[in-house]
């Protein structure tokens, strides 16, 4: 909001003018004294609460009873961060948040001062934003910031002709907990010695915290071998013994035996993880979980097991076998 003096009279409302990228324009005007649903007026600060999606910029300007101001206009960020950009820093607990951040020197002439702001990642009342000098290099907030929910801080600059650009943003959490787990998982694309994971990443609103990477573990179920007595032409006295493919397995007989730890990039969306050198023919347990500063979640397990030419090998062998056996059995009879 203006401040007395920047008015120079009574503000009636203000002009909203929106840029999307198909080049639509959209315009809204808001009253000081009936302002829309969507805009929320609280202490001083006026707050869209709509999703700034597919508009690549927005303009605001205020009139009295005498005309209207130039427009501010203010860049959405663009996806993707380019070279030496700014990086912020946060450190925040429940009570505080400090924000500093370092600016390569080919910005800092054309910058009159910053503004760094600060919201709930998640639907909320929680947002707030501040003028800082370009001196400066450091903003601090107090507030009550809740425990495992995201904020979103971001820093802007405002050049010497009034035009606000964004330079950086970051994710922080004044707590971190453990987090969710994945909503989904599952094996696919059985090659070789080869399987192909996928998952559905843990949504933000069930992080609790900033996901390091997700961890994977491999569980070989081992088990023994029994052979099987098998009667031939009917003689109770004659009998053979041949291998059994069938797998006895205890609880001792599972064990970890590889873990993988799989890093992430923000706005990932499924993601896929490819586990080599996999014995066809051997049944795995695999179990998948996130990982943040406070331990990782709980896991979701899955099976599988490659099939292979093997078995059927296998199969002649012990046919061709069993035939033999009953031929010379039969001229003993």
């Amino acid at each position: 909001n203006l401040s007395v003096s920047q008015a120079r009279g009574c503000i009636l409302g203000y002009e909203v003018t929106f840029f999307y990228n198909n080049d639509t324009v959209q315009q809204m005007n808001v009253s000081t004294d009936d302002p829309s649903s969507i805009f929320l007026y609280d202490k001083m600060k006026w707050r869209l609460n709509l999703p700034l999606k597919d508009i690549s910029s927005v303009s605001v300007s205020a009139y009295n009873a005498l005309g209207t101001t130039k427009a501010s206009p203010l860049p959405m960020p663009t996806a993707g961060k380019q070279a030496n950009e700014p990086t912020i820093y946060l450190d925040m607990n429940e009570q505080n948040l400090t924000v500093s951040w370092n600016l390569p020197s080919k910005f800092f002439d054309s910058i009159k001062q910053y503004v760094v702001q600060y919201k709930e990642c998640e639907p909320g009342n929680s947002f707030d934003w501040i003028k800082v000098d370009k001196n400066q290099t450091t903003a601090f907030f107090r507030g009550a910031f809740k425990r495992y929910t995201s904020y979103q801080v971001s820093l802007f600059a405002v050049s010497n002709f009034n035009e606000v650009s964004q330079l950086a943003a970051a994710r922080g959490y004044s707590v971190q907990g453990v987090p969710s787990r994945v909503p989904s998982f599952g094996t696919s694309h059985f090659s070789g010695t080869g399987v192909t994971l996928f998952w559905e990443p843990v949504p933000s609103s069930n992080q609790k915290g900033v996901i390091l990477y997700y961890q994977i573990g491999l569980n070989t179920q081992k088990g023994r071998e029994k052979n099987l007595p098998i009667w031939i032409c009917g003689d109770s006295n004659f009998k053979v013994l041949i291998p059994s493919r069938k797998m006895y397995l205890t609880k001792h007989q599972q064990k970890t035996n590889k873990i993988y730890n799989v890093s992430v990039t923000p706005d990932q969306g499924n993601m896929t993880f490819k586990l080599q050198d996999v014995s066809p023919g051997q049944e795995y347990k695999v179990w998948i979980r996130a990982v943040t500063v406070a331990g990782p979640g709980a896991e979701v397990t899955t099976t599988f097991k490659i099939n292979h030419d093997e078995d059927y090998v296998y199969l002649i062998v012990t046919v061709v076998v069993l035939v033999f056996l009953c031929l010379f059995g039969c001229m003993l009879w």
